[in-house]
């Protein structure tokens, strides 16, 4: 008997999709991550990654006084952005939306935390230590970041223009 094109379509349609070697390799989208330390530290660099592996792995690294600032984005766009900044094991995140907003920043996870931590941001900034987190919590929300390209919704934010919080329900659905 002669199989047709269509009969053929048919058949594996009632069999499920078949699987081929190009399927097998799914290609993920390109990250760029750009770093810096403080002033004149000479640690500086970026990398195009695929994986939240890899940014795991830059996100361990740090200028030789244990501070770090990281840019994540696509590499041929300017915006969305993440910016992660660490002092040490504390993390200041924010996320940049598009160039006509000043986007928001987490809410930190110890509200009653006293004082300030310097972070490098081309310059030190100054903020207090109730706006930081946990690395792990910053590695969630750029993982997060990476498979959404939309602000990450598994950590609090805060609006930059307003210093309100933003509701759950204005976050992304994903």
């Amino acid at each position: 008997m002669a199989t047709l094109p269509g009969m053929l379509c048919n058949v594996r349609a009632r069999q499920g999709p078949v699987v081929t070697r190009a399927h097998q390799h799914e290609t993920r989208p390109e990250w760029r991550v750009d770093w810096d330390g403080k002033w004149q530290s000479g640690f500086q660099g970026n990398q195009t990654i695929t994986a939240v592996s890899e940014l795991a792995a830059l996100l361990a690294t740090r200028d030789p006084d244990g501070d770090a600032q990281f840019l994540l984005g696509r590499p041929a766009a300017p915006y969305p952005y993440l910016a992660l900044l660490v002092s040490r094991d504390r993390w200041y995140v924010y996320y940049f939306p598009n160039d006509c907003e000043p986007g928001s920043y987490v809410y930190g996870d110890t509200p009653s935390a006293e004082g300030t931590t310097r972070l490098p941001a081309g310059f030190d900034i100054e903020v207090d230590n109730t706006m930081l987190i946990s690395g792990d919590a910053a590695l969630q929300a750029a993982s997060e970041f990476m498979a959404t390209g939309q602000r990450p919704a598994s950590v609090r934010w805060v609006d930059l223009q307003t210093g309100q919080a933003i509701p759950a329900s204005d976050y992304p659905i994903g």
